[in-house]
């Protein structure tokens, strides 16, 4: 079954979790004694039931469970068994043929329905990996609010015994979680199962926060890491997993600080890394490395992920030999990567600070399909095809410029806000204003003097007060700058109708800063005595009048001296 519904996805996974997690009850009692990255499935195989008791094969002279047409034409023969695994993925031959997987290919955390849970922790804790809407039981849930079945990620870490399971599952409820026990001293060791963990109502809305002083998470074992936001740490994910594959999805990783090390992925070691439909953000790391994601060793993949930021240092970089980077539908800024359909590094993602999309961002509809889930950090449903780069998806069914997750979140529907109307005639639209997180009924955000739309026409902050624009004149054109926008004069022009009169004197004589000729006598202001008189342009000329001219002027208020 495919998910369809176009609002937050998290509600039913909340409702079946709270209605099945008092009774903890294990779909799989599997012993697995092997915790390493590379440990057989044949013990965890035998002790599952074969395919052929759960359905029925079309021809299966072997007796396998397997139809023999699609084992000779993945296999080349018979010789395969049922709780075999060709592609050393740990999903058996029988279970790739009963869910329709191809057994030559390791997809095990691939996500075949896009519900964000990966293939095989559904297989393996009661989900379907091919129906959206029937999601597996979480092994352990974390919620700091008491909510769950722990307080930390750490102790639901160490609770999780490899002897109940091979993968399992850590859902974190929403919240900030914070301290040693959420963060620095979260650790998947070797000798754990292998885990998802995954914040169950999505990254907007689950932060793992360093407080400007800890360190991220350390992973030394297999595993997926989906649907949180990492942030204020000083290296968010340390990768140390050699031989193990690790997958990074519907991240936001953000504001991470270390001026010593890369601050938001670092790889040591490891077999496959795979980083999908993420947003690095405003990370600020060691730029003799990467200031960003940083990959050792091993295979790595980037696909549909944006990482910016404010810095111009090195945003990804790899170890000189040994690693193997693919990068498609990506954005890096101020490097150019090979692949298909990669953005331009010098093109701006227009993010807002929250790394949420604005409506004119490049990356809207720019992404490519891939087997990973389709809910971005809000539970909007991504497209099939063509979804947005990055952790935000930002859908208009309407096309008024608002995204709809926001308006149903703010107002409860999409209707009662039209994003091409300027309700606070600030020449700023509803959709310019949530572009730029101003107040769409008040026309000067930051109250400083200047319309929300006049400083974003002009290339400032309407959310940062420019006290240099109510204070100084920073064009030399005799008026202060803020006046200067509001009346509509071009900063860089201090003669804008190039009359050779200058702004401060045009407003000092009352003439038009736009017309070269304010009384339209056909003289130039600069050749008319009298600039604002059609009917003369000359003084006249009576040769006993010998009296001097008194001439009075008087500054306007906001004029500066110079």
């Amino acid at each position: 079954m495919e998910l369809r519904d176009h609002e937050p996805m998290w509600g039913y996974s909340l409702r079946r979790l709270s209605s099945r997690l008092g009774a903890k009850a294990w779909v799989y009692a599997i012993a697995l004694a092997a915790s390493s990255c590379t440990a057989p499935v044949a013990e965890e195989a035998s002790a599952r039931p074969s395919v052929a008791s759960v359905a029925q094969a079309l021809t299966d002279t072997d007796a396998d469970g397997m139809d023999d047409d699609w084992e000779i034409q993945h296999f080349g023969d018979l010789s395969q068994s049922d709780t075999d695994d060709f592609d050393s993925d740990d999903m058996t031959n029988g279970e790739e043929f009963l869910y329709g997987f191809n057994p030559t290919i390791p997809d095990a955390f691939d996500d075949a329905d896009g519900d964000r849970y990966p293939n095989i922790f559904e297989i393996r804790n009661g989900g379907d990996p091919n129906n959206a809407t029937l999601l597996p039981t979480p092994t352990f849930v974390v919620d700091d609010a008491g909510g769950g079945t722990h307080l930390t990620v750490l102790d639901a870490v160490d609770a999780a015994d490899v002897m109940n399971g091979t993968y399992q599952i850590i859902g974190i409820a929403p919240g900030v979680y914070t301290g040693a026990a959420n963060v620095v001293g979260v650790a998947l060791w070797s000798d754990k199962p292998k885990f998802l963990m995954i914040g169950l109502e999505g990254a907007a809305n689950t932060i793992i926060d360093g407080g400007a002083t800890e360190y991220g998470w350390n992973i030394y074992n297999s595993a997926v890491i989906s649907s949180l936001t990492f942030q204020k740490t000083a290296l968010a994910i340390n990768v140390i997993a050699s031989s193990c594959e690790v997958r990074l999805v519907d991240l936001l990783v953000r504001d991470n600080a270390n001026p010593s090390y890369t601050a938001g992925v670092y790889v040591a070691d490891v077999e496959n890394i795979h980083i999908v439909g993420s947003t690095f953000f405003n990370n600020r790391g060691y730029t003799g490395d990467a200031e960003q994601i940083y990959i050792g060793a091993g295979a790595a993949t980037l696909t549909n992920t944006v990482v910016w930021g404010a810095t111009s240092g090195p945003m990804l970089a790899t170890a000189p030999y040994g690693v193997t980077l693919t990068t498609n539908h990506s954005l890096v800024k101020g490097q150019t990567l090979s692949g298909t359909g990669n953005l331009a590094g010098t093109s701006d993602p227009r993010l807002r600070s929250d790394g949420r999309l604005r409506s004119d961002s490049p990356l809207r509809s720019a992404g490519g399909s891939v087997a990973q889930s389709r809910l971005d950090f809000d539970g909007e449903l991504r497209p099939t095809g063509a979804p947005d780069i990055g952790v935000d998806q930002f859908n208009d069914a309407d096309a008024d410029g608002l995204p709809d997750g926001w308006e149903i979140a703010t107002y409860g529907n999409t209707t009662s806000v039209d994003g091409t109307l300027d309700p606070d005639n600030d020449s700023l639209t509803n959709a310019g204003e949530y572009d730029w997180e101003t107040d769409m009924l008040d026309p000067d955000t930051d109250g400083d003097g200047i319309m929300d739309g006049i400083e974003v026409a002009y290339g400032l902050n309407p959310r940062v007060p420019d006290a240099d624009d109510l204070t100084t004149d920073l064009n030399g054109d005799g008026l202060l700058d803020s006046i200067s926008i509001q009346l509509g004069y071009v900063l860089d022009q201090t003669d804008t109708d190039g009359d050779s009169v200058s702004n401060a004197d045009e407003i000092l004589m009352g003439t038009n800063l736009f017309r070269e000729d304010s009384d339209g006598d056909g003289v130039p202001d600069n050749l008319d005595p009298f600039p604002l008189d059609p009917l003369i342009s000359a003084f006249p000329v009576d040769p006993e009048d010998v009296t001097p001219p008194i001439i009075t002027l008087t500054a306007p208020w906001y004029a500066v001296a110079q």
